[in-house]
């Protein structure tokens, strides 16, 4: 059984943009090479969660806290039905 991570979602595309610019970064392309991400991560980032690490990178490279740009997924809950 594999163990759940944590997943992270971009909350202010508007602040993510900002920060980009204040660190000299001009487009994604040139962020994936900083963090070391794979680009396709970053084409999605809109629309899929990030991982910790992942966030961690782009947060470090952006010099921002995370918590202005991410917040995390809801955690799915499994129900057991009762039956064997």
């Amino acid at each position: 059984m594999r163990k759940c991570k944590n997943k992270y979602w971009l909350v202010n595309d508007e602040k993510f943009d900002v920060a980009m610019v204040k660190a000299g970064i001009r487009n994604k392309h040139d962020l994936a090479e900083r963090t070391g991400l794979d680009y396709s991560i970053l084409t999605h980032i809109y629309s899929r969660p990030l991982t910790p690490r992942s966030m961690t990178k782009i947060c470090l490279v952006l010099d921002i806290a995370a918590d202005d740009l991410f917040k995390p997924a809801a955690k799915k809950i499994v129900m057991d039905s009762g039956h064997d």
